[in-house]
């Protein structure tokens, strides 16, 4: 506190290093568990810079933290305005529909963000939770399939890829032998994480490998 102070007497309210100091009282706050005060610092800050579309982006998070959502919704729009080119506020604000059962707006901004720019991969991955909240499964796998693509080793990614293929609602778009692949290859990068060997067993449940199947599940519960 001291030293954001400080920096603001000696700097201006303006000056870029004031806002590098804010920053981090800001996370400081964060972690502290104390979201309102972080609230108040960059109010503080976004008054005496009203054009600084990072302030409302960073206040948008707090307030989506605090569920405050209208507010969050409020500073997006502003960041947007001030920074429509940024494809990570459209990506941030389609995160925040998400979670607050908006699917429809939130595809739009991630379809947006990625017009922006396409080659950032978790986009995709966003938008394909967007389609699956919308039960538009063949798109929600594309989108995984272009994920995956962009990052090979996202393996995260891959593993709700090939959960997708085994499991998929729509019985016309599950593919065992493709998730089993998958699947494979991702025991094979991370042998202990048992949700790929879980992965592994529902892909060879899907494909009528009964008993590859019961051991890729038994040894996901080891």
């Amino acid at each position: 506190i001291e030293a954001v102070e400080g920096a603001r007497k000696k700097h201006g309210h303006t000056n870029p290093q004031t806002r590098i100091y804010v920053g981090n009282l800001v996370n400081c706050y964060l972690k502290m568990g104390q979201p309102a005060k972080a609230d108040a610092e960059l109010s503080k800050a976004i008054e005496f810079n009203p054009g600084d579309g990072t302030l409302r982006r960073d206040r948008a998070h707090v307030r989506a933290q605090m569920q405050r959502w209208n507010e969050a919704l409020i500073d997006f729009a502003k960041a947007l305005e001030i920074n429509p080119a940024d494809w990570g506020i459209w990506d941030d604000r389609g995160m925040l529909f998400l979670s607050i059962g908006q699917p429809e707006k939130a595809l739009a901004d991630f379809t947006k963000s990625i017009a922006i720019d396409p080659k950032e991969w978790w986009v995709w991955q966003h938008r394909s939770l967007a389609y699956r909240a919308l039960d538009r499964w063949q798109e929600a796998i594309a989108d995984l399939s272009k994920c995956v693509e962009l990052d090979p080793q996202n393996v995260g990614a891959s593993n709700e890829l090939a959960w997708l293929l085994a499991t998929c609602p729509d019985p016309k778009l599950r593919d065992p032998d493709r998730a089993i692949k998958i699947a494979k290859q991702l025991v094979g990068l991370a042998p202990k994480q048992g949700e790929h060997w879980n992965t592994l067993g529902i892909a060879r449940y899907r494909a009528g490998d009964w008993k590859e199947a019961v051991v890729a599940l038994e040894k996901s519960m080891e």
